[in-house]
C-alpha cells in the first residue's frame, strides 16, 4: 500500500534531496522481518537517513504456510524461538495463538525430519513445477522493482494473480457492506484492545533499536485496516510519543481514506488510496526528518 514514487515526489517538490524505496514483503512475519533488517544494515557503505517498518504477521497460519520453501529457508532454534515470540505477542486471543503454535510445531519437524526433502525426490515433476512458478514471479518482482522503486500493488497483478483477482471480485460484490462498515467506523470512538499491547511493543522497540544502533533514524508504519484499529491503536498508545509513528489506521488521522472507493479488498487500498497516503506520508516525513537534508547534493534513502 506505499507508492514510493509519489512519496519521493513529495519530497523532492519541498526540495529534500532524499530517496524512497518499499521493501514491502506480502505477509512478512517476524523471523523474516529481522533478517531483512539484518541484511539492510549490513549494506557496506549505507546512506540510510532512515528506515520504517511495518508489523510483522504471525505467519503459519495453515498447513502449506508452514511446509513451503520460505518458511523452511529460515530454520533453527532461535527462529523456533522468535516464532513463538512473534505468536503470543500478537494481540488476539489464546486459542488463535494455541492454534498457531501447533503449526509452528509442525513446520519445525517438517523441516528437521527432512520429509520437505524426501517429497522432492518422490514427487519431483510437482516440485519442479512450482519451483518454477516461483522463480518467474521472483523475476518479474525484480523487474518491477528496479522500474519503480517498489513491489507491485494488488491491482498491478489482476491479470496474472488469480487469487487476488478473485478477492477483488468478491470485495466489488460486498462493497456496499464494506461501506457502511467504515462511515460506521467514521462515526465511532476508538475502542481500547482487550488484548494487552506490551509484549507486541517489546519486539517492535527491540527492532527499532537496532535500526538507532547504528545512527539511523527509525520509525513505525501502522496500515489502514479496519478489522485491527483497537489493537493497532493500542500498540501505537504502548510504544509512545518517543516512537516516530506513522498510524494510518486511526481513522482521525486521514478520514478521506475510509471510503470504499479507495479500497482494493477489505485489507488492503487500492493505487489510488496508496498514492494519497504515500502523499500524506511524504508531507510528514519532510516535516520530521528532511529539513536538514533540503537542498544538499547528497543523497539519502528512507
Amino acid at each position: 500500500m506505499i507508492d514510493s514514487r509519489t512519496i519521493e515526489g513529495q519530497l523532492q517538490d519541498r526540495g529534500c534531496a532524499l530517496r524512497v524505496f518499499n521493501m514491502g514483503f506480502a505477509n512478512l512475519t517476524l523471523e523474516e522481518s529481522d533478517y531483512l533488517l539484518s541484511e539492510i544494515l549490513n549494506i557496506p557503505n549505507n546512506n540510510f537517513q532512515m528506515i520504517i517498518l511495518d508489523e510483522p504477521l504471525t505467519g503459519l497460519q495453515h498447513l502449506d504456510q508452514a511446509r513451503s520453501r520460505r518458511t523452511q529457508m529460515l530454520s533453527g532454534t532461535d527462529i523456533t524461538t522468535r516464532r513463538f515470540e512473534n505468536i503470543w505477542s500478537y494481540q488476539e486471543s489464546w486459542q488463535k495463538k494455541l492454534y498457531r503454535s501447533a503449526i509452528n510445531v509442525y513446520s519445525t519437524a517438517y523441516g528437521a525430519l527432512n520429509i520437505g526433502l524426501l517429497s522432492r525426490k518422490i514427487f519431483s515433476n510437482s516440485y519442479d513445477a512450482t519451483l518454477t512458478e516461483q522463480n518467474i514471479a521472483i523475476s518479474e518482482e525484480v523487474q518491477t522493482f528496479e522500474k519503480r522503486g517498489g513491489f507491485k500493488v494488488l491491482e498491478d497483478n489482476l491479470g496474472t494473480n488469480k487469487r487476488a483477482s478473485i478477492v477483488h471480485k468478491n470485495f466489488l460484490a460486498q462493497v456496499a457492506q464494506f461501506d457502511k462498515k467504515l462511515r460506521n467506523i467514521l462515526k465511532q470512538k476508538i475502542k481500547p484492545s482487550p488484548f494487552s499491547a506490551k509484549p507486541r511493543a517489546t519486539i517492535i522497540k527491540q527492532q527499532l533499536n537496532k535500526i538507532t544502533q547504528y545512527n539511523i533514524q527509525a520509525g513505525f508504519y501502522v496500515a489502514p485496516l479496519p478489522n485491527r484499529i483497537s489493537e493497532n491503536n493500542s500498540l501505537v498508545k504502548t510504544l509512545g510519543k518517543a516512537t516516530y509513528t506513522l498510524n494510518y489506521n486511526d481513522p482521525r488521522q486521514m478520514p478521506m481514506l475510509w471510503n470504499s472507493k479507495y479500497w482494493f479488498d477489505p485489507y488492503h487500498l487500492n493505487q489510488e488510496g496508496a498514492r494519497i497516503m504515500s502523499q500524506d506520508i511524504g508531507r510528514r516525513l519532510y516535516e520530521s526528518t528532511c529539513p536538514k537534508f533540503a537542498h544538499t547534493t547528497e543523497t539519502g534513502g528512507v
